[in-house]
């Protein structure tokens, strides 16, 4: 009896410390996509100090250091500047002086020279030895497309071998990102699900979506392989209208189409615990292209259809239907053009 009341204890306090989690994970993306919304609305002091409380709730993930790092640059925050910097560091990030340098007309000698010491000092506090393991991921996912043989039935036997690692990887280690595995863990691992989602067997929504509801993924790579399998396996439409037909460049142009289901795509990205609409998406993709600052969602879906000048023809067609579509009282698609509103 005394260890079925153990038992039942323990489940309950698990319980209670998951849906504590699970609130925490919702405030720190609640005041992401504030302070990012900030960043649209030109207000950087507001974003900068939505940033810190941001981080003040749970651990930043790579996405949200980068931005307010630029952030706390503009805003010559010099200390914020200075404690990313070191996380970054860490992790096993690279360049920050230099970024530092080239990010502001308003340089502090004595902050770049306070970065170059943390460049050179700051011990890495990452597992290293997770940098072999994903190249090692990394050269299965290219060993024959780099021979031109991506849809080969060798390449689609490698890509299901990596699936089922990945499945493996993250049962030993169930807090796997970029504290443990580096900054840039994200930009090899999220290479190889990409094309183990195309596989016939892809079974890891269940496991990716814990991870990103206990804050651990990142939620914008969970909500881009979804939609990639939903292309390639599901009739379902779109899920959460992050999809290259939803939002893409052509040429200079960015092209914005409403989806038809877009309810229930703001209910599943609030079921993961965003808040963070599809229209809030929309609205950095517009700032990022119209400012040629790549700083918040780094989105550039690129739709080609030939060379340069095909594609500058195919977006002055599409641009004369929309405007078309406008005159009738239609706007469920817009166009933006890159750098319209960026700083001479």
């Amino acid at each position: 009896m005394k260890k079925i009341l153990f038992t039942i204890l323990l489940c309950s306090v698990l319980c209670v410390l998951s849906a504590q989690s699970r609130k925490q994970v919702r405030q720190y993306y609640y005041w992401i996509n504030q302070a990012e919304l900030a960043i649209c609305d030109e207000n950087l002091q507001l974003a900068d100090s939505l940033y810190t409380r941001a981080f003040s709730i749970k651990k930043p993930l790579a996405r949200e250091m980068r931005t307010a790092f630029w952030v706390a640059i503009q805003t010559e925050n010099n200390e914020i500047i200075l404690q990313i910097a070191k996380c970054r560091i860490e992790l096993g990030d690279e360049g920050l002086a230099y970024s530092y340098q080239h990010s502001t007309q308003k340089f502090d000698s004595a902050t770049y020279k306070q970065l170059l010491f943390l460049e050179e000092n700051t011990p890495k506090t990452y597992h290293t030895e997770f940098d072999t393991i994903l190249e090692n991921l990394i050269e299965r996912d290219q060993r024959y497309r780099m021979q031109g043989m991506g849809r080969s039935p060798e390449q689609f036997a490698l890509d299901d071998e990596n699936r089922k690692l990945i499945k493996q990887f993250y049962r030993e280690y169930p807090d796997f990102n970029e504290y443990m595995a580096g900054f840039y863990y994200m930009g090899m691992l999220g290479v190889v699900l990409l094309h183990a989602v195309q596989t016939d067997h892809y079974d890891l929504q269940p496991l990716l979506r814990k991870k990103v509801m206990a804050g651990i993924f990142p939620a914008e790579n969970y909500m881009e392989f979804e939609s990639c399998w939903g292309d390639v396996h599901s009739s379902k439409g779109h899920q959460y209208g992050s999809e290259l037909n939803n939002i893409y460049y052509i040429g200079n142009t960015l092209f914005v189409e409403q989806p038809e289901n877009l309810k229930q795509i703001n209910k599943n990205r609030m079921k993961l615990g965003l808040s963070e609409t599809w229209q809030d998406a929309v609205k950095k993709c517009v700032w990022e292209c119209e400012h040629n600052c790549y700083c918040i969602t780094g989105n550039r879906n690129l739709k080609c259809f030939g060379d340069e000048e095909d594609d500058a023809a195919e977006a002055a067609k599409m641009k004369r239907e929309i405007d078309a579509e406008h005159a009738a009282g239609d706007f469920h698609r817009m166009y933006y053009e890159k750098g319209s509103k960026a700083s001479k």
